[in-house]
Parts: structure tokens; C-alpha cells; sequence
């Protein structure tokens, strides 16, 4: 019977993996859910003339072209980029998407950085552990001599 055994770095690179690929998967939801909202809300509306849908003439268009243009007017609004193809909201209902959109995307790039900050910092816990040791030793022997 063969024995198999894993190691503690082993589990960390699945461990961070995993980590990242959920991170990833969460980014994607947002955007997903905003795309939706995005032509949900002018769909609630019956299109008046001056929504988006209406402007970019999607009204007899296809289900994944629909999607499509929903989640990159999201994305765009979400990461503060709009290739100038975008017009400013024309009611207040389409102004607070934005907002909220906008807003959703603050959130999701913070936690993108603090997500990366925290993997890069516990890229190694085996010489981060050693470190904190030799320095718990230090103020040990540091303490004992000066006493």
C-alpha cells in the first residue's frame, strides 16, 4: 500500500489556487448581476427612447448580444472607463445604477488589492514562522542578559 504523502507547500499552492480562483469567480458574479441589472432596470421601464437599450438598437437583437452590451457598459461604468460610447444617465433611476455600479466597482477593486496584498504577505508562512521565532528568541535572550 503505498503512502501518499502531502506537504505543507503543497497545500499552499492549491490553498492559494483556490483563493484566487474564487476571487475571480466572485469578480465575474459582480459583473454578472450588474450586466443584468443594467438592461433589467430599462426592461422594467418598457425602453423608453432615451435608455441605452434604445439608443444602441438592441431592442431585435439576440440574447448574448443583449448580455453583452449590459455586461461591458457595467464593467466600464465599473472600473471608471466608458470609451466614450456611453452617454450620461437621462433620468434618475438610470443615474443611481451608475452610482451603484460605480460604487460596486470601488468595492470589488479594494478587494482585489487587499485580497493580492494578503496572498503575496502569506506567500511563505514557513519563514514568516521562522522569522517571528528567531525574533521571539532575540527578545528572550535580549531580557535575560539585561536582567
Amino acid at each position: 500500500m503505498a503512502s501518499w504523502q502531502v506537504s505543507n507547500a503543497n497545500l499552499e499552492v492549491v490553498r492559494l489556487f483556490f483563493r484566487i480562483l474564487s476571487l475571480f469567480m466572485m469578480i465575474f458574479l459582480l459583473c454578472h448581476w450588474n450586466g443584468c441589472i443594467q438592461y433589467f432596470v430599462p426592461m422594467l421601464e418598457e425602453f423608453p427612447t432615451d435608455c441605452w437599450v434604445q439608443k444602441e438598437n438592441l431592442m431585435n437583437s439576440t440574447v448574448i448580444v443583449k448580455y453583452s452590451w449590459g455586461v461591458f457598459r457595467a464593467l466600464s461604468q465599473m472600473i471608471a472607463l466608458s470609451y466614450g460610447s456611453m452617454d450620461a444617465p437621462t433620468n434618475y433611476i438610470e443615474m443611481w445604477i451608475v452610482m451603484v455600479s460605480m460604487v460596486s466597482g470601488c468595492m470589488m477593486y479594494t478587494i482585489l488589492v487587499a485580497n493580492a496584498t494578503t496572498m503575496i504577505a502569506n506567500l511563505d508562512p514557513a519563514a514568516k514562522e521562522y522569522k517571528s521565532k528567531v525574533f521571539s528568541n532575540n527578545c528572550f535572550l535580549s531580557h535575560m542578559y539585561n536582567n
